[in-house]
């Protein structure tokens, strides 16, 4: 079963999340139960694996921001206050569950979350995250990049909860110039904390259809 860790770790870089992150994929790996980290970090740019220094240049509008590489698919992404960041540590391989199929978890996981707020959350073909429907414009709610290690998941999801609009200014998210991002406050006047949130999804983990405690 999942090791229901739902403490929020605030004000953390992104390399002191990505160690956490690290112990939690060593713990698991060796046979340890599966865990989620949630955090809110400082404002930090990542890349996948798969984007060229090339295009981390022409995508990165604050030449002064540094970019970090980390071991998962995806362009570059921003993080920071206001958002919520989840590192599900989850033994895939032990579970037998591939990474298309964790994607798939992932993006239905958000869009049910979103469903406890009367929101619709959308996917888009050949795009990978959650987006909301807006008349007949989508903006982008919600950004993953899946990694694995030892047959274990990490890296994962990021959810724009308060107005990250300002964050978004120094990148073109995803390679995509068109895109355009919300949050949750910007749907919702009256929002629950960011420990409330974490704790739904943890709750809406636990009843995803992939959720393989037994495996």
């Amino acid at each position: 079963m999942i090791l229901a860790q739902i403490d929020l770790h605030r004000d953390l870089t992104f390399a002191q999340a990505d160690e956490m992150q690290q112990e939690a994929l060593t713990r698991v790996s060796s046979g340890g139960e599966a865990e989620i980290l949630f955090f809110e970090l400082q404002k930090a740019v990542t890349a996948g694996m798969g984007i060229s220094d090339q295009e981390i240049k022409s995508e990165l509008l604050d030449p002064e921001l540094k970019v970090s590489k980390i071991r998962r698919g995806g362009r570059l992404t921003v993080h920071g206050p206001g958002q919520l960041v989840v590192f599900p540590v989850l033994p895939i391989q032990r579970w037998q569950i591939n990474l298309h199929d964790t994607l798939s978890l992932y993006q239905s996981w958000i869009i049910t979350w979103l469903h406890k707020y009367s929101i619709s959350g959308h996917l888009r073909p050949g795009l990978t995250g959650v987006w909301i429907k807006l008349e007949q414009e989508f903006r982008k709610i919600s950004s993953i990049g899946i990694g694995m290690k030892k047959g274990v998941t990490q890296h994962g999801i990021s959810i724009n909860i308060e107005d990250t609009s300002n964050l978004f200014a120094s990148i073109i998210p995803c390679g995509n110039a068109i895109d355009k991002t919300i949050s949750l406050r910007e749907l919702r006047q009256e929002i629950p904390s960011l420990e409330q949130i974490a704790r739904e999804l943890m709750e809406t983990f636990t009843t995803m259809d992939l959720y393989a405690p037994s495996k």
